[in-house]
């Protein structure tokens, strides 16, 4: 009886050293201790090499823009039928893929990002700075007309984006700004984020998120990853403080729900109808963002 309490209490012991030494490690990453920053301009070259933009047909001018991050395995088949849902209400979107550019895309290396060890949402939105600030020198994109849409790590992602334009510091991992903050800020008009992470490691604040954007959250009712009470808090939280945040929970869907292409070993399940309602709701809010 003595040597199977010891076991499990070396068990319990060795999941609490690991808890440690994830926790330990995400938080000298987004303090930019184990980071070497890049430049704004080193980081662009990395990230447009993968980065695949679609433009919608028949445009006349220049075109919104919409910014889409994936989850932590990497861009999927869901951000092509979020694109595709997009194009059809005008508007463009540049895949970005935080993941290549860096090496991420082999088994080993994204499930270190999954359990955020080697890419967090705070360093993403470095990522997310330099490709706004890119595309807005595009002469085909409107500058002054973008949103960001993420799913799971994606959706964090961009809430630290969002929350690093209050900031003065640049994001982690970038030397500085690749814009003046405020001019980046002013070109966001919105933000779509589906269930994505908004726990103890989401910098995203109120004192962060100070911009009066329209946010909405679209949450999965039996997600197993992800613990809905922390967004649901957080978009009460920005509610509170005056901020315009819709959040809505897709009944009987676990997380990853519109992703049709699961990682080896994955036990989440791709629910087709969802997937539509969450592309159909997408291009709603684009088309809001439009009327605005």
């Amino acid at each position: 009886m003595w040597r199977v309490r010891r076991y499990v209490l070396a068990v319990l012991a060795l999941f609490a050293a690991m808890a440690l030494l994830i926790a330990g490690n995400l938080t000298l990453r987004d303090r930019g201790i184990e980071l070497a920053p890049d430049t704004p301009q080193a980081r662009a070259e990395a990230l447009s090499a993968h980065w695949v933009l679609r433009l919608p047909e028949g445009a006349r001018g220049p075109a919104p823009l919409a910014l889409l991050l994936s989850g932590c395995d990497g861009p999927a088949d869901n951000l092509g039928r979020y694109a595709e849902a997009l194009a059809e209400a005008g508007w463009a979107s540049l895949i970005l893929d935080s993941h290549a550019p860096r090496g991420y895309g082999h088994l080993q290396a994204w499930r270190l990002v999954c359990v955020g060890q080697i890419l967090s949402g705070a360093e993403r939105a470095g990522d997310v700075a330099v490709a706004v600030a890119e595309m807005a020198r595009d002469p085909r994109i409107d500058g002054q007309r973008m949103m960001v849409v993420g799913a799971s790590h994606g959706g964090w992602a961009g809430l630290e984006y969002l929350a690093q334009l209050g900031r003065a510091a640049p994001p982690v991992g970038l030397a500085e700004w690749p814009e003046p903050r405020r001019q980046s800020a002013a070109r966001i008009d919105g933000a779509f984020l589906l269930y994505p992470y908004c726990g103890l490691f989401n910098r995203a604040d109120v004192q962060g998120i100070q911009r009066m954007i329209p946010l909405q959250f679209l949450l999965a009712s039996d997600d197993r990853i992800v613990d809905n009470a922390d967004c649901q808090a957080l978009a009460e939280a920005l509610r509170a403080d005056g901020q315009n945040v819709q959040i809505d929970v897709l009944q009987g869907v676990d997380h990853g729900f519109d992703q049709q292409r699961k990682a080896p070993g994955s036990l989440l399940e791709y629910d087709a109808q969802a997937a539509d309602e969450a592309a159909a709701r997408l291009a709603e809010f684009a088309a809001r963002l439009g009327a605005n």
